[in-house]
């Protein structure tokens, strides 16, 4: 077995404990055993279970900002870019188990390095690569674009709710394609106008 096939079986081996688990349970020892190696092995190509779960998330992060790029290629129109991306963002969640728990802020997935501020600076970047020149807008805008396709992944959940695979999906594009146009309206005229506290008095003086 090759020196460079030995580090792929750990990172494969580690990819996978860490998706099923959380990193504090996942130890060196379930590592190398998983990945038939001897545990002197494991040091040759990493420090500790931190750097390879480090290592891990950075590669799918830069794999993803790729295929982000790929997109705004493709594509041209930017409101359709949006949508595959709403919807691109819920069927990758589905299969990585890592990036949705770090999304979701599951701290039990976090390190001194990947962490909330970690995970939002790199969404970020990834929309800027989706977006590239056809959206110049303030950092702000970007932040809230970042905060609704994360709302939106919770859509995964209700999945239960429809009677159908083909009426989930419907929705699902139905739900991405409002959500892209009203951030690209005039959002913010109408936002200024909501006043939160009277709603919130509203409700606090209706008697159950």
């Amino acid at each position: 077995m090759s020196e460079k096939k030995k580090e792929e079986l750990i990172y494969d081996a580690g990819k996978g404990l860490f998706g099923k688990f959380w990193v504090k349970k996942v130890s060196i020892d379930m590592i190398v055993e998983k990945a038939w190696v001897a545990k002197g092995t494991f040091y040759l190509y990493f420090k500790n279970k931190e750097e390879l779960y480090e290592q891990i998330v950075e590669n799918i992060l830069e794999i993803s900002s790729h295929c982000m790029t790929k997109k705004a290629d493709k594509i041209p129109d930017i409101k359709e870019r949006l949508v595959y991306e709403f919807l691109g963002t819920i069927l990758f969640f589905e299969k990585n188990d890592i990036i949705r728990n770090l999304c979701h802020g599951n701290k039990d997935y976090f390190t001194q390095k990947i962490d909330h501020l970690f995970m939002k600076q790199a969404h970020l970047s990834l929309l800027k690569d989706l977006l590239k020149d056809s959206y110049d807008d303030n950092e702000e805008n970007f932040l809230l674009l970042s905060r609704l396709i994360g709302f939106y992944t919770n859509m995964s959940h209700m999945k239960w709710c429809f009677p159908s695979e083909e009426e989930y999906v419907r929705f699902t594009v139905e739900f991405a394609s409002i959500i892209v146009n009203w951030f690209f309206s005039d959002f913010n005229i109408l936002s200024e106008k909501i006043k939160y506290d009277t709603i919130k008095s509203d409700i606090d003086a209706f008697k159950y």
